[in-house]
C-alpha cells in the first residue's frame, strides 16, 4: 500500500467520528490566543478616520468592539489625503500613538511611530504585522495622530484589516 498524499493525509489525521474536527491549518489562525480559536469567524475592515487634522496639529480616532465580539487585525494600511479629499499627500509626515481602552500601549508612550512604519507606505499596500493586534470584546483602539508637515491639513484614513470573532 502505498502513502496517502500530503493533502488526504493531512484531512486524515483531522478526521474524527463525526467529521472534521480540527480547523484547516493556518499559520495566521494559530496565532490568536488559545480563547479565540475555534469560535466562528469573518473577514472585517475596522476603519478609523482621523480629518482635518492641520499642519504640527494632534487630533484622536477610535473604533470599539460590542460585547458579543473580538477582532483580531493582521493588516494594517491609512489614506493620507488633503482635508478637502482632492489630492493624495502619502509622503507628508506624521506619527501615531496607539493604546487600547484599557490603556496597554502598542508603543512607548512618550515616543509616536511614523505612519510608515505601523501602516504602510500607501494606501494600495498595507503593512502585514508579525502578530495580529487583539481587541478583546467591549474593548477597543485608541490612536492620535500628529500631522508633523507644516502648512497641509490632512485627512487621515485608516483600516485594520482581519477577523471579526464572535465570543
Amino acid at each position: 500500500m502505498t502513502a496517502p498524499n500530503t493533502p488526504i493525509r493531512d484531512a486524515m489525521l483531522r478526521e474524527g467520528p463525526s467529521g472534521l474536527v480540527l480547523p484547516l491549518p493556518s499559520p495566521m489562525l494559530a496565532q490568536l490566543p488559545e480563547r479565540l480559536q475555534g469560535k466562528p469567524m469573518q473577514w472585517y475592515v475596522n476603519p478609523v478616520n482621523v480629518l482635518a487634522v492641520a499642519a504640527t496639529k494632534s487630533a484622536p480616532g477610535s473604533f470599539q468592539t460590542d460585547r458579543t465580539h473580538a477582532f483580531a487585525a493582521w493588516f494594517g494600511v491609512v489614506s493620507i489625503r488633503s482635508s478637502d479629499d482632492q489630492t493624495d499627500h502619502p509622503t507628508d509626515p506624521a506619527t501615531v500613538s496607539m493604546t487600547d481602552s484599557q490603556n496597554n500601549q502598542y508603543n512607548p508612550q512618550a515616543f509616536p511611530i511614523y505612519l510608515t512604519s505601523a501602516f504602510g507606505l500607501t494606501a494600495s499596500l498595507p503593512a502585514v504585522w508579525p502578530a495580529p493586534l487583539v481587541v478583546d470584546p467591549n474593548n477597543g483602539i485608541n490612536l492620535n495622530v500628529t500631522n508633523l508637515h507644516a502648512a497641509n491639513t490632512n485627512n487621515y484614513r485608516f483600516a485594520f484589516i482581519g477577523q471579526l470573532i464572535t465570543v
